[in-house]
């Protein structure tokens, strides 16, 4: 869909981001909930690291 408005890239786009798909997020949740310990500090990654800016250009330029 293109409603040929601008798409806001705050500052230069640069910071990065670990893009997880929201099921394996929620899947996550769900075993941390069940099998994790008390106190026990866990992290959720989905080791898909981009930048905004490429992921933004892959999407709405070249896409």
């Amino acid at each position: 869909m293109n409603n040929k408005r601008p798409l806001p890239v705050y500052g230069n786009g640069n910071y990065t981001r670990d893009w997880l798909y929201v099921i394996d997020h929620a899947k996550a949740i769900d075993l941390i909930f069940h099998q994790g310990s008390l106190g026990e500090t866990c992290k959720i990654g989905g080791f898909k690291e981009w930048k905004h800016i490429d992921l933004v250009t892959l999407l709405f330029v070249n896409g």
